[in-house]
């Protein structure tokens, strides 16, 4: 199964990094890393891998196990194609020492993933590559899901939301696992908010878009031009409930034990309704209808939804939002930024500068320095005198975030990864 597979990699994974702790200078590296010291860290793991290449060292399973650390701490730095070398060696040296499928296509499935934040162009050849007649076949069908849903997550971020929404249906239809049909789900609900409403879309994105479609000619040419915008309007107006549907999903509602609290949780998450009948119900934070950290984002998404599309949904919107708010507060605190971000656009689009400024300043507080998108909203929103804060949908990164700019790989990427798994 797919959660035996898992387990087994974490396993096999430890016992070599155990062996990789009796190296002094890989030793330091980890100290360092749970410091926090992320270029000291990569300096003493590039340490250990110029050893093992010098004694011959580099095809075994230890070595994989060094190239995934020097994968993280090389993202941690912002060193992205840096990154990408180095799944490229795992794979290389996978596909030496064992021809274990499931093993060599989860690595291809790695950088897929990491493409997706840092290089979207290739993130969409090759997962058009894996899924190619002859290669398919020989991916375990475990995998092949998260190919698929992934290469459905690029096309969503590459603005290409007909052929998004093909490839998560596909998953869809493939019946994944429920984490990964919660994701999907969010996503495919994503690209037909945004098919309607296009996100503002940041241009070395459009321009790999349009390299693309100019180097290689599209099998779904016709399909395209026959999605109709009757089409486009159906699959908006499903939105909100394939948010719901991602949620109940998450929480593999259907098996939970208490019939009381399952109850509970399908009315809320009703189809057909912008939020429960009885909001007083769902108001208390003490209750605990919804538990898995995941459902955080679609949670937040379902608020910016109404928020951004139904102006006469107002009070089903900030329900929602209050109870993502909450939820992530406990659950999944990383989200909160974005939540508070969310709230405090809301509070200075209805003329309440004061609660949005502090709201704002409450975020760059959280952020502190770390790099993030929502960090150069809050910068550009608090430089305005009145707080006239462009939306989402059209921002231009203002000039004191122009440090930030070079920091950040792909801005409205960063933005819309928060909305996307």
């Amino acid at each position: 199964s797919e959660t035996n597979e898992g387990k087994a990699g974490k396993i096999y994974q430890r016992i070599h990094d155990e062996q990789l702790r009796k190296i002094d200078d890989y030793k330091q590296a980890l100290i360092y890393f749970q410091k926090s010291k992320f270029n000291i860290s990569h300096e003493y793991f590039e340490k250990v891998k110029t050893y093992m290449e010098q004694n011959n060292q580099v095809d075994s399973e230890n070595y994989i196990t060094l190239l995934k650390r020097l994968v993280v701490t090389s993202y941690m730095i912002r060193k992205y194609s840096q990154a990408e070398m180095y799944l490229e060696q795992i794979i290389t040296t996978r596909m030496k020492i064992t021809s274990n499928e499931a093993l060599i296509y989860t690595d291809y499935n790695n950088l897929m993933l990491h493409c997706l934040r840092a290089n979207l162009g290739r993130a969409v050849k090759l997962g058009k590559a894996l899924l190619s007649g002859k290669e398919r076949n020989n991916i375990p069908i475990a995998i092949q899901k998260q190919i698929v849903s992934n290469l459905g997550s690029a096309y969503l971020l590459n603005g290409d939301y007909i052929d998004a929404k093909a490839r998560l249906k596909e998953c869809i239809e493939m019946k994944p696992n429920n984490k990964l049909l919660g994701q999907t789900l969010n996503n495919l609900s994503l690209a037909c908010w945004w098919h309607k409403i296009p996100v503002y879309q940041d241009k070395k994105a459009q321009q790999q878009k349009i390299q693309t479609e100019e180097e290689e000619q599209d099998e779904n040419e016709v399909k395209k031009a026959e999605y109709t915008l009757e089409q486009i309007d159906q699959d908006f107006s499903t939105v909100l409930n394939l948010f719901k549907k991602s949620i109940y999903a998450i929480e593999d509602v259907d098996n939970i034990e208490s019939i009381e609290k399952r109850q509970k949780v399908q009315a809320l998450l009703r189809e057909g309704k912008f939020a429960p009948d009885n909001l007083l119900e769902f108001s208390n934070p003490e209750d605990e209808f919804l538990s898995n950290k995941d459902s955080g984002v679609p949670l937040l998404n379902i608020g910016e939804f109404l928020i951004a599309t139904q102006r006469d949904k107002q009070k089903e919107a900030i329900f929602w939002f209050k109870y993502a708010l909450t939820f992530n507060q406990k659950h999944n605190p990383i989200n909160l930024d974005r939540g508070l971000l969310n709230l405090a656009m809301f509070c200075n689009s209805t003329k309440q500068y004061d609660l949005a400024e502090n709201t704002f300043k409450n975020v760059l507080k959280m952020l502190e320095d770390k790099d993030r998108y929502n960090k150069v909203l809050c910068l550009q929103a608090v430089s305005y005198t009145h707080l006239t804060l462009p939306t989402i949908y059209s921002v231009q990164i203002s000039v004191v975030a122009v440090s930030l700019k070079k920091k950040i790989v792909s801005y409205s990427l960063f933005y819309q990864m928060f909305k996307i798994y």
